[in-house]
């Protein structure tokens, strides 16, 4: 048996390619379903701590059912583009930063490669005075610290961290609200992204379409409408599918990744220090 063989996914037919992605966003959306249930039961009773760590993983799924999504909005034929995109259904960076671009509402394309771009620096400086301390990728650290015990060192010494501090923070703002990737990817689901006859149209409509840094937002919410458009004429939305799921989806699913870099950018902590050294307050 081999775990982790979606890249097999890409030497499919097509046909067939679209048969399986179906079959695993369906998968995809009743796993962060019942999870998101396990989140509320955790939340109600207080179990701060548990909450946060099975909401690390309803969100990861759910950037998950968004990564395959882009594989079948990848033009067909571009099989080392498909195989490298079906890869991000493995990596946690690139399920971090697909879940956080949920929450964004760039302008254009190259607003969200900027902010994209961010999350994908291995350490950055912030602080009161936007380098007072050097941190490490904020993806994979806000991710770890919710799941693991470590032993830590920050320029301020070394240390333990434990997922215990969630019991603080988490009991203090938390709620069972789900988050922006987990009520998108029970929309889409809603409105019939999951069936093969939806992702035909998906294909469709969203196949050659490249964003350039200049392609506005207007660009994506339009085939979004005419994807829901669509999805409805074909009867492939359910009876519950909301007038506030259509809002959401045409809102917040953006644009395409697959052709964007999401692997992590090196960044020189000695670069960073430098930059400390050399602030001057009174400039």
């Amino acid at each position: 048996m081999r775990v982790r063989a979606i890249r097999l996914l890409a030497c499919l037919p097509d046909s067939q390619f679209i048969n399986e992605i179906a079959t695993g966003l369906a998968l995809i959306a009743e796993h962060v379903a019942e999870l998101e249930l396990a989140v509320s039961a955790l939340t109600a009773s207080g179990r701060w701590r548990g909450s946060e760590a099975v909401r690390v993983v309803a969100d990861e799924e759910a950037a998950k059912y968004l990564i395959l999504l882009d594989a079948v909005r990848c033009d067909r034929h571009n099989q080392s583009r498909k195989s490298g995109q079906l890869a991000r259904f493995t990596d946690h960076l690139a399920k971090g930063i697909y879940a956080n671009a949920a929450e964004y509402r760039p302008a254009s394309f190259g607003e969200l490669r900027g902010l994209v771009d961010q999350l994908r620096q291995s350490h950055y400086l912030d602080g009161p005075n936007d380098l007072d301390w050097i941190f490490r990728n904020e993806v994979d650290a806000s991710r770890e610290a919710r799941l693991y015990t470590d032993y830590v060192e920050t320029d301020q010494g070394s240390s333990w961290h434990s997922p215990q501090a969630c019991d603080v923070v988490t009991s203090m703002f938390s709620t069972s609200v789900e988050s922006s990737v987990v009520r998108l990817v029970a929309a889409m689901t809603r409105a019939g992204f999951t069936k093969p006859s939806g992702l035909r149209l998906v294909a469709a409509i969203w196949r050659g379409f490249e964003p350039d840094e200049s392609t506005r937002w207007a660009e994506v919410a339009k085939r979004n409408q005419q994807t829901l458009a669509e999805l409805g004429q074909g009867g492939l939305t359910s009876a519950d599918f909301s007038d506030i799921d259509a809002r959401l989806v045409v809102e917040t699913w953006g644009f395409p990744l697959h052709g964007a870099e999401l692997n992590v950018i090196k960044v020189d902590v000695e670069t960073l220090r430098e930059q400390q050294r050399n602030w001057r307050p009174d400039l």
